[in-house]
């Protein structure tokens, strides 16, 4: 019995340990890597489609197209929207890119493909008229 006694303190010893070492893990990763916060990364989102409608889907959209061409095909969106996704506003440019990773590296559970910005043009159909909605696919 006497023998016992050590090498049940020596094994709630070493499960002491590993709980602490385990809890000073999560306590020093969360320091280093806080996180993304969900409110702050749609506000991003929100103005890389913006960037990408007026700088890019407008110009090349409006190229060899008539006022009134172009205020035609965008209204076939003005319900259903132009999508893009993180997959699509990573390649846009470096800047999202490295925005989407950092908060991909914290938010694991969000789909890359489910995640997106919405751009909904609105009348008089011009680059700056526009509604914008993001969508969140995360798991909490």
């Amino acid at each position: 019995m006497k023998k016992r006694k050590p090498i049940i303190a020596v094994c709630l010893l070493i499960i002491f340990l590993m709980i602490l070492g385990f809890l000073s893990y999560i306590f020093f990763y969360n320091i280093k890597n806080p996180g993304v916060n969900k409110d702050e990364f749609s506000n991003e989102l929100t103005k890389m489609g913006e960037t990408i409608y007026k700088d890019y889907y407008y110009e090349v959209t409006k190229i060899d197209k008539s006022d009134e061409e172009l205020t035609n095909f965008l209204a076939k969106f003005k319900d259903i929207g132009l999508s893009f996704n993180l997959v699509e506003l990573s390649k846009y440019s470096d800047e999202n890119k490295e925005s989407i990773n950092k908060f991909l590296i914290s938010n694991k559970k969000c789909s890359k493909e489910k995640t997106m910005v919405v751009i909904y043009p609105k009348e008089p159909y011009t680059k700056t008229d526009f509604n914008t909605e993001v969508k969140l696919d995360c798991e909490d």
